[in-house]
C-alpha cells in the first residue's frame, strides 16, 4: 500500500468506482461511507494506519462546524437551494394623516404568480394585515411585527393576473394613519393599481410606507464556512455535488490570507476536484469558503449544492 494513492489530490463522492485510479474514493454504496484508494489491483479501505485526507465537509450543511450564510437560498433536505425573496420595492408618496377604523391599502395585481406581501406601517398603529380577495374576502392575516417593528410578511399564494387587496386595520378601533397619493406602481412582480378603504377601490393609499412582493427567487447564493481548530500541512483539492435541473450552479471557491476574501481561479467557478496544490493563491495558512451562485429562468426548476468537501493533509 502506498501512501501516494493516500494523498491523491482528487477525492470521488459516488456509489461506483471513479475511472481516475490516482484518487480517492468516498463508497457512498457503503453504510457508512467507505474511504477507499486504488491500491494497484483495486479499490481498497484506507486503513486507520495510513495518512489519509482530511476533510472539511458539508453534507447536510447543519454540521456543527459549518456556517451557510443565505441570500435568497435555504437550506432543505440536505439541499442548499433557492428559497423566497422579497423584491420590487413600492413607496408611494405622502398626502396626510387621519383617524380611520377600516380596513385600509392598496390594490395589488401580481405579474408572476406570488407567495405573499412585505409591507411597512409608518405609524405604529395598525395592528393587524390582511389579503383579500377581489371581493373583499379575508384570504390570509398575520399580525403586524412579526418581522420587525412595524413591518409583516404575510404569506398567500396569489396568481399572477388576479386583483387581491393589502390592506391593515387595528381590529376595528379607530386610529391615527397614513394616507398616501394615489400612485401608480408597475413591476415584473405586481403592479399596484388603486388604494382601499372600507371595502372598495378608493382614490388614495393608505397603511403601507413600503410595500415588497415575496415570491420564489430567481437567483441567490450561499456562503459556507468552517470554523473549529485543524493543523493543515498542505490544502489539497475541492470536490462537490450539485443538481442542475437545466439551470446554474456555479460553485466559487474564496480565500483569505488576512487581507479580506477573494475569488479564486481567476474569479471562475471551479470544476469538481479543483486542484489546491497548484493554485499560487493558497497556502497551508490561507483560509478558504465556499460561494455557490443559484440561478434559474424556470421558477419550476430546484437547482441545488448537494454536498461539498475541502480536502487536505493533516
Amino acid at each position: 500500500m502506498k501512501s501516494t494513492a493516500i494523498q491523491a489530490k482528487t477525492v470521488y463522492e459516488q456509489d461506483t468506482a471513479p475511472n481516475d485510479k490516482g484518487a480517492l474514493w468516498l463508497d457512498t454504496s457503503k453504510s457508512p461511507t467507505v474511504l477507499k484508494y486504488y491500491n494497484g489491483n483495486e479499490w481498497d479501505s484506507a486503513k486507520p494506519t495510513q495518512t489519509p485526507l482530511e476533510y472539511d465537509k458539508a453534507v447536510t450543511f447543519g454540521e456543527s462546524d459549518v456556517t451557510v450564510t443565505n441570500n435568497n437560498t435555504i437550506v432543505n433536505s440536505n439541499n442548499v437551494e433557492l428559497g423566497t425573496g422579497r423584491f420590487a420595492n413600492y413607496s408611494p408618496s405622502y398626502d396626510s394623516t387621519g383617524n380611520r377604523s377600516n380596513k385600509i391599502g392598496m390594490k395589488i395585481v401580481p405579474q408572476t404568480d406570488l407567495k405573499g406581501m412585505y409591507g411597512y406601517e409608518n405609524n405604529g398603529n395598525l395592528t393587524t394585515a390582511y389579503i383579500l380577495d377581489s371581493n373583499g374576502n379575508v384570504l390570509s392575516s398575520q399580525s403586524i411585527g412579526n418581522v420587525g417593528n412595524r413591518e409583516v410578511e404575510i404569506t398567500q399564494n396569489m396568481t399572477s393576473g388576479n386583483t387581491y387587496y393589502f390592506v391593515a386595520d387595528a381590529g376595528g378601533s379607530s386610529v391615527n394613519t397614513t394616507r398616501y397619493n394615489n400612485n401608480t406602481f408597475t413591476s415584473d412582480y405586481y403592479d399596484v393599481t388603486n388604494g382601499y378603504n372600507a371595502g372598495e377601490d378608493s382614490s388614495w393609499q393608505y397603511a403601507w410606507r413600503d410595500i415588497e412582493a415575496i415570491a420564489d427567487a430567481p437567483n441567490g447564493n450561499s456562503i459556507i464556512e468552517w470554523s473549529g481548530v485543524r493543523s493543515i500541512t498542505e490544502w489539497k483539492s475541492v470536490t462537490f455535488k450539485r443538481t442542475l435541473d437545466n439551470e446554474n450552479v456555479d460553485v466559487y471557491l474564496e480565500y483569505n490570507n488576512g487581507n479580506g476574501w477573494n475569488k479564486t481561479n481567476n474569479g471562475n467557478p471551479i470544476p469538481r476536484g479543483y486542484d489546491l496544490t497548484t493554485d499560487s493563491n493558497i497556502s497551508q495558512d490561507t483560509d478558504l469558503r465556499i460561494d455557490v451562485n443559484i440561478s434559474r429562468s424556470n421558477t419550476s426548476n430546484n437547482p441545488r449544492l448537494n454536498n461539498v468537501y475541502l480536502n487536505w493533509t493533516p
